[in-house]
């Protein structure tokens, strides 16, 4: 469906961020590609932003191209097809079978917890952090003498962890 221009133009989410290395606020709105303007102040950036807005879908308009609808605008279904192998498939539906729960209503739960979450992890840094635990684990294991080594740089630090 064609939206107009004055339907569209103030519904745009616009980004302002401080810039140090240009000294100015810079306003860019994310759903049209380009667009970016600045100015003094945060409210100068929006202002801004705005008539780049308006002129951006001007653009757009006289170029024959359909202008974007802006997020804000588009409501979500509620559905969401999710892909996962047979086998995950397999523990997942054993898993919430076994607690009386249905496949969505777990997943969903999941993704819920996830957003109230105050601590955020990257994939990065919980990768990090287990190598950290399985290193931890191995040195208790070495120095308990419940794991021996083959190593001979293993070895070396073993000797030196143990006078330490």
């Amino acid at each position: 469906m064609q939206q107009s221009l004055e339907n569209l133009k103030d519904k745009y989410k616009i980004i302002v961020e401080w810039s140090a290395e240009d000294n100015c606020f810079l306003a860019t709105v994310p759903e049209l590609e380009g667009c970016q303007t600045h100015g003094d102040t945060a409210d100068q950036a929006v202002i801004h932003a705005k008539e780049a807005i308006e002129l951006h879908l001007e653009t757009l308009k006289e170029d024959g191209i359909d202008l974007p609808i802006p997020e804000s605008m588009i409501e979500e279904s509620g559905k969401m097809p999710l892909r996962m192998d047979k086998q995950t498939h397999k523990k997942l539906n054993s898993f919430v079978k076994a607690r009386n729960l249905s496949a969505n209503e777990y997943v969903v739960g999941l993704i819920k917890d996830s957003f109230t979450n105050k601590r955020h992890k990257s994939a990065k840094s919980l990768a990090g952090e287990k190598v950290k635990d399985l290193v931890m684990k191995r040195r208790k294991l070495l120095t308990e003498g419940k794991l021996r080594t083959t190593s001979t740089k293993h070895k070396k630090t073993f000797k030196k962890a143990k006078r330490d």
